[in-house]
């Protein structure tokens, strides 16, 4: 649309100059049909061809030919008179190409000492009162004629800034897809490492203990086999859900009834079905947490369970207080040395990333021999729980 607007703009300035270019040889030939006399005078030949000259080249040299055009106005009174109406036309021709291609000030300069200078030659002919309206004639004919190229200018000039402020609408529409894409594709990637790593854990360890139980006690191998296909089928379904997400292009953004605070009980007796020790003191309540948030500390325990059991010593301890509008998770557990070549994964830039879409913040660090999360997420205000 707006190439269309550039090319129609163009064509229009074309059109204009061609069309001068038109009245200028039709100005040459009823000059030379009507009085050629003039050209005969080597005065009339010069200044003739100059204001000629000046129309031809004001295309490149704007403001040359300019003052070439007023200065041969200037000079016909005095040696080409019978040439006064034709280079003043000349002259005239080549301040309209000053707007188009020159700043305004410039134009209004051009504009100034050309209306002078023919208002000037008028009152040196004879009958020429200061007043008289021919004269005043020529000063509003040279305003006209700036008048016209300003208004084409004016046209250029905003369309120009409506192409600028298109591209920048454009530019900046881009770029939020950009972010969006980003962020959701940081979001799948969080949601498929804390789906699979935890349930693949949990698969590994019922599956270990299924293998070492299966002659001595059957049914504690029935047991860790059942919970291994629990875990299979939660893998399974949190995938299609993420997969579900990404066929309808669209984030649902809801609570999950599965990933939420609310399933965090469930979560934590998994683990300790395992066998693994944990401590908790404190409960959450669903209803004070937003949905991103909701969402952010299933996942924040499930990854951190996940990673103290892999990494961990000895039982994990699990704080969860409420303080000055924020709920305030703590878990700690004694680690074992890290093995040699060892290279720390994504689960805390994941976890990162959740806190800090929830509005909240994390700080991961060891204390001598225990490791120590804490995450600070906030509530809703009181007013908009009571809505």
């Amino acid at each position: 649309m707006f190439t269309a607007d550039s090319d129609r703009t163009i064509s229009v300035y074309r059109s204009w100059e061609i069309g001068l270019d038109v009245v200028v040889a039709l100005a040459m030939i009823v000059q030379l049909w009507r009085n050629p006399a003039p050209w005969g005078t080597v005065e009339g030949v010069v200044i003739g061809m100059a204001a000629l000259a000046a129309v031809v080249a004001r295309r490149r040299f704007t403001m040359t030919a300019v003052i070439t055009g007023t200065v041969a106005s200037a000079t016909t009174a005095a040696f080409a008179p019978a040439l006064t109406l034709l280079v003043w036309i000349l002259a005239q021709v080549c301040l309209f190409s000053v707007p188009l291609r020159r700043s305004r000030r410039a134009t209004l300069a051009a504009t100034a000492a050309l209306a002078v200078v023919l208002f000037t030659a008028a009152l040196l002919r004879p009958g020429v009162a200061p007043f008289d309206p021919a004269g005043l004639a020529l000063i509003g004919w040279a305003v006209a004629v700036a008048g016209a190229g300003l208004t084409l200018r004016a046209q250029r000039d905003y369309l120009d800034a409506v192409r600028e402020q298109a591209r920048a609408a454009l530019a900046a529409r881009d770029s939020h897809i950009a972010r969006r894409v980003s962020e959701e594709r940081l979001r799948i990637a969080r949601d498929l490492h804390d789906a699979v790593a935890h349930n693949i854990t949990v698969i590994s360890l019922h599956a270990g203990a299924a293998d070492q139980a299966l002659i001595d006690r059957p049914e504690h191998a029935r047991e860790s086999l059942r919970q291994v296909r629990t875990a299979s089928r939660t893998v399974l379904r949190e995938m299609q859900n993420i997969l579900s997400v990404l066929r309808a292009g669209e984030d649902r953004g809801g609570r999950d009834p599965v990933i939420a605070a609310a399933a965090v009980p469930d979560l934590i007796k998994q683990f300790q079905h395992l066998g693994v020790d944990v401590v908790v003191d404190g409960g959450i309540d669903p209803e004070n947490l937003e949905p991103v948030a909701d969402v952010a500390v299933y996942r924040l325990l499930q990854e951190a369970l996940t990673n103290a059991q892999r990494h961990g010593v000895g039982p994990i301890r699990i704080n969860i207080a409420r303080t000055a509008g924020e709920l305030c998770l703590t878990v700690s557990n004694a680690v074992r040395p890290a093995l040699p070549g060892s290279r720390p994964g994504f689960g805390l830039i994941g976890m990162r990333e959740r806190v800090t879409s929830a509005g909240g913040s994390l700080d991961a660090r060891y204390h001598a021999d225990r490791f120590v999360l804490r995450v600070r997420l906030p509530l809703r205000d009181d007013q908009e729980q009571g809505k």
